[in-house]
């Protein structure tokens, strides 16, 4: 695969995880309501928290394949 198609892919993905760590972290919220805020709002954090990190890993990535004009320091 080129390097265009693999950044493009790792682009995708982590689009696809923020809509992921969104989704998932609301619907963990208002599911586990009944055992309790805390108990709530933990869990979503820590889904929403999940899925934000793989996907900022996505873009660093993608940011580090992809050729620069510029000159890295």
């Amino acid at each position: 695969m080129k390097k265009d198609t693999i950044a493009s892919l790792l682009d995708f993905f982590a689009g696809l995880f923020v809509g992921i760590a969104l989704v998932c972290g609301g619907l963990c919220f208002f599911l586990l309501n009944d055992l309790g805020l805390v108990v709530a709002v933990f869990f979503a954090l820590f889904i929403f928290g999940l899925f934000v990190f793989f996907a900022l890993m996505a873009k660093s990535m993608s940011a580090l394949i992809k050729e620069s004009h510029k000159e890295r320091i």
